[in-house]
């Protein structure tokens, strides 16, 4: 747990607010405890600052039973679905009143008749497990939103640390072309640039995972998507090279309306020449290292290699111009690797080979996806 731990004691009985504090506090010195000795005081607290834990008699006032500890509980988790909420009481007999705490949102329950400092001692074991477990779920969820959702649902929130291993994979990069020059023209029009990245990765993600793939990251305007990298038994062979010809083609499809509302949209707000903008895809198929790495900080689901490195540089190339200058590539190149699994289902053109690949001897042929065979 953090160093700062903030923990809200809410009794109407300021001496009993106080020794329960004073316990704690000797207990667990790095914890800071607040006191609050009435629902709108502890209202307040909640509103003013950011909470690990609540704990909070039930009765708060003595002449209105409707002020009392199930409003401070709601409060508290309605502001932070995560804070850890403990109810007291010195009438365990009456069950509604667990019924109530649970269905609020409280984490467990105290009789508050528990003589001497056993109450104290209980409160900290209880709040030790429930921010354990809180801080827990907290990591894993922001650790959840780093990886594709397909790799949550195979290995659950915590990703075993397995290293990497070899395997063959289908790898897909995609970058939008052209831009980077119109963000720099749209610098006054941040907003734009947001929602057009959102909408590009939500329709990247669906398609991926409609055709079985992972998003391995996004980087910045571009994907890294990895075909068969969850497969827990060897597909035949054309398999995943057909599952990612099939999603480039898609999301060529309809990421092209995407793509030229916002070519609209910046001639629109600028008055100046936009380049043209559209999506570059390169794929290939090879034998890589796949696995996750894990450190002190996080976790990385990832592949790595020749067969990667060869893959970004056919998308480097894919709609842009030959080194000759008259004609350009098409925007969705294959290696001969993928070209042989999916010539039959899809319609290819040869393309004159990519030389001079930056860290990548030889020179490479590739073919261009024209579209499906009808």
């Amino acid at each position: 747990m953090k160093d700062e731990t903030y923990i809200l004691i809410v009794d109407d009985d300021p001496r009993m607010a106080t020794a329960c504090a004073r316990a704690l506090r000797k207990q667990r010195p790095k914890w800071i405890i607040l006191e609050a000795h009435s629902l709108k005081d502890a209202l307040e607290v909640i509103r003013d600052q950011e909470l690990d834990a609540v704990v909070t008699d039930w009765k708060l006032n003595e002449h209105n039973k409707r002020e009392n500890g199930i409003e401070v509980i709601k409060a508290a988790s309605i502001k932070d679905p995560h804070c850890v909420t403990i109810l007291f009481s010195g009438f365990p007999k009456e069950i509604d009143r667990y019924r109530e705490a649970y269905k609020a949102g409280a984490y467990d329950f105290i009789s508050k008749t528990t003589q001497g400092i056993a109450l104290p001692k209980e409160l900290v074991v209880k709040l030790d497990s429930a921010l354990e477990r809180r801080d827990s779920i907290l990591s894993s969820n922001a650790f959840a939103r780093h990886i594709d959702a397909n790799l949550r649902e195979r290995y659950g929130h915590d990703l075993p640390d397995k290293g990497l291993s070899s395997r063959w994979l289908t790898i897909v990069f995609a970058d939008v072309r052209g831009f980077s020059s119109v963000t720099e023209k749209l610098k006054a029009h941040k907003p734009v640039i947001t929602e057009f990245l959102q909408e590009l990765y939500r329709r990247i993600i669906e398609v991926t995972h409609r055709h079985g793939g992972i998003v391995d990251k996004f980087m910045g305007d571009g994907a890294m998507i990895l075909f068969g990298a969850l497969d827990t038994v060897p597909q035949n062979e054309s398999a995943t090279s057909i599952s990612a010809v099939h999603a480039s083609v898609e999301i060529q499809s309809t990421c092209k309306p995407l793509i030229e509302k916002l070519k609209r949209t910046a001639a629109e707000l600028e008055a100046v020449q936009m380049p043209d903008l559209a999506l570059g895809i390169g794929i290939n198929r090879a034998e890589v290292l796949v696995g996750i790495i894990g450190t002190e900080h996080r976790d990385q689901f990832t592949a790595v290699g020749h067969g990667v490195n060869l893959a970004a540089r056919v998308e480097n190339s894919a709609g842009k111009a030959y080194g000759n200058r008259k004609g350009k590539y098409g925007n969705t190149l294959l290696t001969s690797t993928v070209k042989s699994h999916v010539e039959k289902i899809f319609s290819l053109r040869k393309e004159p080979d990519l030389t001079g690949i930056r860290n990548i001897d030889n020179a490479h042929p590739v073919w261009s996806v024209v579209g499906r065979k009808t």
